[in-house]
């Protein structure tokens, strides 16, 4: 699902270890901070980048969730 999010240039992943990476004009910074407002709490690896570290014990629910509060971050900006 997050590599259909508008201006994803790549999704990478280890386990649940999540990263997407934007184009330039989405600031990871900004789709943080947004989300953090959506009380979502990720983290922003240089300009284009976000990373998740979910729990071990993340339910379906809690990741379909977190879809949609990024969605909702990067439509808004």
């Amino acid at each position: 699902k997050l590599a259909a999010l508008p201006h994803v240039k790549e999704v990478r992943h280890q386990g649940l270890f999540v990263g997407v990476e934007f184009d330039d004009s989405v600031n990871g910074v900004d789709v943080k901070h947004g989300c953090f407002d959506r009380k979502l709490l990720i983290t922003a690896i240089g300009d284009h980048i976000i990373r998740m570290v979910p729990p071990l014990i993340v339910t379906k629910e809690d990741c379909d969730k977190a879809f949609e509060i990024i969605k909702e971050s990067v439509e808004a900006l």
